[in-house]
């Protein structure tokens, strides 16, 4: 399954996990998202993500640590690279993307 490019990853994680991953789902890509360790924590408790032949999370704002604990998991992760979370200035509202494009 791929939903790549979400500003809302750590939504459509819990999307998922609440439905339940099919068995036949072997591959899921939440690549160059909005995926925080929020979001990696509840990929994390599912019992069903070891069932996945590949995770891709990378090009997301997962921090080093939590990189390291999906790594651990039974299935092939893709996690690098990953972006830092610039906040503005007035509001602290993440601009996930200020990386990618300047």
């Amino acid at each position: 399954m791929g939903l790549p490019s979400s500003d809302c990853t750590n939504e459509l994680v819990k999307i998922i996990i609440s439905s339940g991953i099919p068995e036949q789902l072997k591959v899921l890509n939440l690549s160059m998202g909005t995926l925080t360790d929020e979001g990696a924590n509840l990929l994390l408790n599912s019992p069903l993500i070891n069932k996945l032949h590949t995770l891709n999370v990378s090009g997301n704002v997962l921090s080093t640590e939590m990189t390291q604990r999906l790594s651990k998991l039974n299935c092939r992760v893709i996690a690098e690279p990953q972006f830092e979370i610039n906040y503005r200035d007035s509001a602290l509202e993440p601009e996930y993307y200020d990386t990618l494009y300047e």
